[in-house]
């Protein structure tokens, strides 16, 4: 992917947590160079996920 953008981001670990790649999805969250709340929420269900 050529660039990059905070919608992009949101997709590729919201895709993740539908393939059950929990980890891979935090990971991702954890480089994620901007947040807003979409990325929140996904944190959440990341979270959630992992039983934390």
């Amino acid at each position: 992917m050529p660039e990059r953008n905070l919608y992009s981001w949101n997709v590729i670990i919201q895709g993740c947590l539908k393939d059950n790649r929990v980890d891979e999805a935090l990971e991702l969250f954890n480089v994620v160079p901007w947040r807003n709340e979409v990325s929140w929420t996904l944190s959440l269900l990341v979270l959630h996920e992992m039983g934390l």
